[in-house]
C-alpha cells in the first residue's frame, strides 16, 4: 500500500473518531438536560478506503419521569412533543416540559420559545391548573377557575406535524408536575468515549509510521 494511501485511510478514520467523540461529549454534557434525547453516530466503509460518518440517529427512548412538584413542568409519557415557536416564527418540537411565565404573562420555554398553542396567565391570577388532558386554567382571587387554553401535542410526521390532545388515541399521556429526564446512558457513554479514543490511537500508529518511512526515504535521496 503506498504511504499516500495510508495516510489517506488513517486520516478519515482519525476524523471519524474525533467526530464520535463529539457526539458523545455532546450527550454527557446534556444528562441532566430535561426531555434531551442521546444521539448516536453510525460510520460506514468508503468503497475507496477509510471510513466516515455515515449519519447521526437521535435515540428516542422515553427518558425517566421526575416527580417535580413545579405547577408548570410538565412531561409526556408516551409520544408527542410540545410545540414551541421562536422568535424567528418557526414552530419546534421538544420534550423539554420546564415551561414558565415570560415578562408578558405568557407560557414559554427557558429560551423564551412560547408554547403553541399559545397561554396568556390573567392579570391577578394566584395560580394554575394543569390537567391531564391538556386543559390550563387560572385561579382567580374570587377562586374561580378560568380557561386559559389547551396543551397539544404533536408527533413528527412527513409534511405537518400530527397533532392532538395528551391522551388521545397515538398521543401520551401529560403527567403535571414532573418533567421527563435525559435518556443518556452515562455508562455506555463513558465506554463510547473509551472505545473512539483507542480507534484514535489506532489510526494515528500508521500516520506517524508513514511519517517516519517518508523521513527515511527522503534522507536517502540527499
Amino acid at each position: 500500500m503506498a504511504i499516500s494511501s495510508t495516510f489517506l485511510f488513517s486520516l478519515s478514520g482519525l476524523q471519524t473518531a474525533v467526530d464520535r467523540q463529539a457526539v458523545t461529549a455532546h450527550n454527557v454534557a446534556n444528562v441532566q438536560t430535561a426531555g434531551f434525547k442521546a444521539h448516536r453516530a453510525t460510520q460506514a466503509d468508503l468503497r475507496t478506503g477509510g471510513t466516515r460518518i455515515n449519519a447521526i440517529d437521535t435515540l428516542a427512548a422515553q427518558g425517566p419521569i421526575l416527580r417535580t412538584g413545579g405547577v408548570m413542568d410538565l412531561a409526556v409519557a408516551g409520544d408527542g412533543f410540545f410545540q414551541v415557536r421562536t422568535a424567528a416564527g418557526a414552530v419546534q418540537l421538544t420534550r423539554d416540559g420546564s415551561f414558565r411565565l415570560d415578562g408578558q404573562g405568557r407560557l414559554a420555554d427557558a429560551q423564551g420559545n412560547l408554547l403553541e398553542p399559545p397561554m396568556t396567565v390573567p392579570a391577578g391570577a394566584q395560580a394554575l391548573q394543569v390537567m391531564s388532558d391538556g386543559r390550563v386554567g387560572a385561579v382567580m382571587p374570587d377562586g374561580s377557575v378560568e380557561a386559559i387554553g389547551q396543551i397539544q401535542l404533536a408527533r413528527a410526521a412527513v409534511g405537518a406535524p400530527a397533532v392532538g390532545a395528551p391522551g388521545q388515541a397515538g398521543f401520551g399521556a401529560l403527567i403535571p408536575g414532573a418533567l421527563e429526564g435525559s435518556n443518556v446512558d452515562l455508562v455506555n457513554e463513558m465506554v463510547n468515549q473509551i472505545v473512539d479514543h483507542r480507534a484514535f490511537e489506532a489510526n494515528l500508529k500508521p500516520i506517524q509510521t508513514a511519517d517516519e518511512m517518508l523521513g527515511t526515504v527522503l534522507d536517502l535521496r540527499q
